[in-house]
């Protein structure tokens, strides 16, 4: 007797967002990535959680586009350990990172395709094992002029500052439904708040 292999999902897009498992940094600054791909699991109504390449995934359709939604559970700092097996895998598919960043205020939101690290560990692990050539959404949490910068990002929001993060996610989940349905170049040209973007740097897409 023979059996047909099931032939493997071709993604068209990847999206990670990044982010320390276990809760002890559930509720914390640097798990804004994680908070977005649980948003987009739930809205979409994505498909059973599995375990592979070092990583939570689901599966889930958006716009006619296959999509798979990335957790990886290496820790923050070993992000590429799981992104880089992953994307070998589904080399075809277009890879977009969500991850916090301290050089923008918080509640602002920043689009970018490749670049450097800019300081951030699990960028720069993803480059590291990827290379740099990866979209990226960006969420803001200030804090960059710190000197206890460690704390800071694995500290939970203040009272204060939750609705504002909260607000974030909701407009990077638009973002990426923009960018999976119209394309990365014509989600450059709307802000967060839809409305167009008065000025941009090159490469970059800034909240207005």
């Amino acid at each position: 007797m023979f059996f047909r292999r099931t032939p493997a999902i071709s993604y068209d897009w990847v999206i990670a967002g990044l982010g320390n498992p276990g809760g002890k940094y559930a509720g914390t600054r640097h798990n804004l990535g994680f908070w977005v791909i649980d948003a987009l699991t739930e809205k979409w109504g994505a498909g059973r959680r599995y375990r592979k390449f070092s990583g939570e995934l689901r599966s889930a359709k958006f716009a006619g586009a296959n999509v798979l939604l990335v957790k990886p559970m290496t820790f923050m700092n070993g992000s590429g350990l799981c992104i880089g097996p992953l994307m070998r895998r589904h080399k075809d598919a277009k890879l977009l990172v969500v991850f916090d960043d301290v050089s923008l205020a918080l509640g602002k939101l920043r689009m970018r395709l490749g670049g450097s690290a800019g300081g951030h560990k699990g960028v720069a692990s993803i480059i590291r094992r990827h290379g740099e050539d990866f979209h990226r959404l960006k969420l803001g949490i200030g804090g960059g002029e710190l000197d206890y910068l460690t704390d800071w990002v694995l500290d939970e929001f203040e009272p204060e500052e939750r609705p504002v993060a909260l607000d974030m996610i909701a407009k990077a989940v638009k973002k990426i439904e923009e960018i999976i349905a119209d394309g990365w170049e014509r989600a450059m040209t709307t802000g967060f708040s839809g409305e167009p973007v008065v000025s941009k740097e090159e490469g970059d897409g800034d909240a207005q």
